[in-house]
């Protein structure tokens, strides 16, 4: 989870300010100002819609104020109007450049639109301007995590960790990165420092029923995975499917033809699949055709299906073909499964153990 920051001062002064309002002798400018200090208290006090119709009151008379920009965009952002909350620390950098909390928290923004790009921009940007807070290097390690860069990710997490010392939820975002590199003893370390914490947390038990399943440690993870929906219920066990090693195919950076290559040691012979965007190829053993889905599995082993790839795997058997990129993106084949009818509660997103060798 990305963090944003709410400005911390206290406004000792508003009820005394409220107090001058009501006695009549305040000037319109110090009615703007009291409505920004109303607004502050119902923001602190977590009444973001309250507070944003306080905002709009003082923004009557302060447009051009930019850190009364970023308290909107922080009520806004609350409120989960994304859109609307970026717009404003937009205008808070335009009307402040220097203010690095209102680069963090677009940053944040840009993260849960996946624009990650931009996203590390600004948090670069935010450390730029203030390198002594361990929230920028944390955001910016998570959009490094999302683009699949994790030895970037984890220089970023240990900077925020050195900084502001063992946070529970950077040292989570740590180990799922260490997973994601195959250094299933660092995550570990870093889940079991999480536990003695915080002995109820579910996600570490849950990254480590990963780790260790990784580990080929199979009934010690499927006990941590019973721990970790024991304490939420919420959470999905990833099922396990047994993978067969990957080695990257020399010379070949192409999913496409990758699995051709692949297909074709396997005894099945492929072909073009016409104008389909959804099966570039289709897959012909003992005299049975077959369209063939390249699937790619991310790092965490997260395997996603599109609505339209849902309804095109209803109608027909495939030849589901699952790979992933190796760090020099060279596309690693793992595994594939020939006639495969999934029922619909199977095309949820899953998750799917792998070995790379």
């Amino acid at each position: 989870m990305n963090m944003i920051s709410i400005r911390s001062k206290r406004f000792s002064i508003a009820l005394s300010l409220v107090a001058f309002m009501l006695s009549g002798c305040g000037s319109d400018q110090m009615k703007f100002n009291v409505a920004r200090e109303k607004g502050l208290l119902k923001m602190r006090a977590g009444n973001f819609e309250e507070a944003l119709e306080a905002f709009a009151e003082a923004e009557k008379g302060l447009p051009n104020d930019g850190i009364l920009q970023y308290d909107i965009g922080v009520s806004l952002d609350q409120l989960g109007q994304y859109e609307e909350a970026e717009m404003s620390y937009s205008k808070c950098i335009e009307l402040n450049p220097e203010y690095e909390r209102a680069y963090n928290n677009r940053a944040v923004i840009y993260a849960r639109l996946k624009r990650f790009e931009e996203a590390i921009a600004d948090c670069s940007k935010a450390i730029e301007l203030n390198a002594s807070d361990p929230l920028p290097y944390r955001n910016r390690g998570l959009s490094l995590f999302d683009m699949e860069r994790h030895k970037e990710a984890i220089e970023d997490f240990n900077v925020s960790l050195r900084l502001a010392g063992d946070a529970p939820e950077t040292l989570l975002s740590r180990a799922r990165a260490y997973i994601a590199i195959h250094q299933h003893e660092l995550a570990m370390e870093d889940l079991d420092k999480v536990l003695k914490m915080d002995d109820q947390n579910a996600d570490a038990y849950y990254l480590i029923g990963m780790a260790l399943r990784h580990m080929n440690r199979t009934n010690d993870a499927e006990l941590s995975f019973a721990q970790a929906v024991k304490l939420d219920p919420t959470l999905e066990i990833p099922e396990q499917i047994e993978m067969i090693s990957a080695k990257p195919i020399v010379d070949l950076v192409d999913p496409k033809t990758a699995a051709e290559s692949y297909l074709k040691e396997q005894g099945i012979a492929t072909q073009a699949s016409g104008e389909s965007t959804i099966f570039p190829l289709s897959g012909v053993r003992d005299g049975k055709t077959h369209d063939v889905l390249l699937k790619e599995i991310t790092a965490d082993g997260e395997l996603t299906f599109s609505a339209e790839e849902v309804d095109a795997i209803k109608t027909k058997p495939i030849c589901l073909v699952l790979y992933r990129m190796s760090d020099t993106q060279q596309p690693l084949i793992l595994r594939h499964i020939e006639q495969w009818t999934p029922v619909p509660e199977t095309l949820k997103p899953a998750l799917f153990s792998y070995t790379i060798e």
